[in-house]
């Protein structure tokens, strides 16, 4: 048996309001869960309340430190000397609270016992213990005279019982809340503030279905020429209720519904609407490509623009002889350019609204989380309008950009599928990131190559050879690959001409050509 994990955009075939209620449900019972812990933070700030206020005087501080080396208008404060007095400070009282009693029985607040009588005039039955294959009777009573109820257990229950959200989701809520708290104690038990953060409406969010009998039916038929789709049936809330989703997943047989250990749908705030994926995951013997690949192919990677306006992404040369180039269509970079322009026009208008209005935020995204704070009814009517149309132009925006990174992600998957088949260990130059921003954009070309650079995005090919695929990937220094001949091993003087000659032995070759041969022997030659 094999477990996969199959993650695909979702589109829901019946929508209704029951499935926002659902979400809405499970965010309502996060909450809740994280209510319960900041209560037990404020048990736990309650013991010694000066180190929480040291603790968050010098988070204040090393805030004001950070935005000190990034900022370049002003400078902030951040008192060095006031700081280090500060952290010996919040040594010294982490030393005396940890020898308090009080902060032991603060640490264990959550696990203090309830007596059964409180828990059942709550309306809840007390703690129930099962017995054991095998286990005698006088350990079974043992176990039964000290099972009692602690405080977060009566309180879990309490919230199971006034949420409206499908179990698995509340296990998954539950499971969060317990990770959240187990990172605030090792931050609180350091003597360091922490806080657990409240997700926002817009934030992602998920449902969880899990174990056997969770998925009402699963089902499938070709309900697009487009290619194989899955029809999964879900149970939502507490009251029989469904929800019909549909994912494309290729030609791949359909699960029996006990095959199914765990569906995640996820839903993200995308330009002004939701934007749903699903993740199902399969314990199930499935069909595997056969394929036994060896060789290696040494890849220069480059972000040169060609005449017809397509951009060159790859160079290959395989130690088979094969040599090849990646190139995306020259659509994806007029593509980036009309977003680019309608983003700089957006940015143009709403300068010219500020300096007109007198608005105090520093960009529109800004404004418009004040605009999207503030309720509906206390917003004029100018201001209602320029958030619907922001709403509408960041769509247009975020469209453009999907399309982008869909056709790239397309064509880099066609590539990826066909030269793993045929290689692989995969030879490539390492890409230092902050070399690449240190060069000067300022003009036009240096512009419109960082534009390329961009949409190239050379790190998500690497990620999924290397993942998705399975090959071995080699990172290999490219220091003077292009100016290294492959015939002499003479290196030429620097030179941004893409033909170049050999002042040694005349050949004449693309540089990015010759640098990928290099790549490929530098990596054979380290690899052995």
């Amino acid at each position: 048996m094999s477990i996969k994990a199959y993650n695909r955009p979702a589109r829901i075939v019946d929508y209704d309001d029951s499935l926002d209620q659902e979400f809405r449900n499970a965010r309502w019972t996060y909450h809740r869960l994280l209510d319960f812990e900041d209560a037990h933070q404020a048990v736990i700030d309650a013991v010694m309340p000066e180190l929480a206020r040291v603790s968050s005087i010098m988070s204040r501080l090393h805030r004001r430190k950070r935005r000190a080396s990034r900022s370049t208008k002003r400078e902030l404060g951040h008192h060095p000397e006031l700081l280090a007095k500060l952290g010996e400070r919040r040594l010294e009282l982490k030393k005396q609270r940890d020898s308090m009693p009080e902060w032991k029985a603060a640490k264990s607040w959550d696990r203090d016992v309830i007596p059964d009588d409180e828990v059942i005039a709550l309306g809840l039955s007390p703690k129930k213990v099962r017995r054991k294959a095998g286990e005698s009777d006088e350990s079974f009573l043992a176990r039964q005279a000290s099972a009692s109820s602690d405080r977060r257990r009566v309180n879990n229950l309490l919230v199971y019982r006034e949420s409206r959200c499908h179990r698995g989701s509340y296990s998954a809520a539950l499971d969060s809340a317990k990770q959240a708290r187990s990172y605030v104690m090792r931050d609180r038990s350091a003597g360091k503030p922490a806080k657990i953060r409240r997700p926002r409406w817009s934030d992602r969010q998920s449902l969880v279905w899990q174990g056997v009998g969770s998925i009402r039916h699963v089902g499938s038929g070709n309900i697009s020429v487009d290619g194989r789709y899955w029809c999964l049936t879900l149970p939502i809330g507490r009251e029989n209720g469904k929800v019909k989703i549909r994912m494309k997943i290729g030609d791949l047989r359909v699960p029996d519904e006990h095959d199914v250990l765990e569906v995640k749908l996820t839903r993200e705030r995308v330009a002004g609407k939701w934007r749903y994926s699903i993740s199902v995951t399969i314990d199930a013997d499935w069909p595997t490509t056969a394929r036994s690949p060896d060789g290696a192919v040494g890849m220069d990677w480059g972000h040169r623009r060609m005449l017809d306006g397509s951009i060159r992404a790859w160079t290959l040369d395989g130690s088979d002889g094969f040599a090849d180039n990646i190139v995306l269509p020259a659509e994806l970079m007029k593509a980036n350019e009309a977003a680019q322009a309608e983003q700089s026009r957006a940015d143009e208008l709403y300068v010219a609204r500020k300096s007109a209005l007198g608005l105090r935020a520093r960009n529109r995204h800004t404004y418009q989380s004040h605009l999207e704070r503030t309720p509906s009814d206390e917003l004029t009517t100018d201001e209602a309008a320029w958030l619907a149309w922001h709403n509408k132009i960041c769509g247009r925006i975020a469209k453009k950009k999907r399309r982008i990174r869909n056709k790239r992600k397309e064509i880099y998957l066609q590539e990826a599928r066909r030269l793993r088949a045929r290689y692989e260990t995969f030879y490539v130059e390492k890409i230092v990131a902050q070399k690449m921003k240190d060069k000067q954009t300022d003009d036009q070309m240096a512009r419109k190559s960082r534009q390329a650079r961009d949409i190239v995005a050379a790190y998500k090919f690497k990620e999924m050879l290397a993942k998705q695929y399975g090959a071995t990937v080699v990172e290999i220094d490219p220091r003077n690959t292009s100016r290294e001949c492959p015939s002499c091993g003479h290196v030429s003087g620097p030179t941004s001409d893409v033909e170049i000659c050999c002042e040694k032995c005349g050949l004449v070759r693309d540089r990015d050509a010759g640098a990928a041969i290099m790549i490929r022997r530098k990596g054979e030659a380290r690899t052995g």
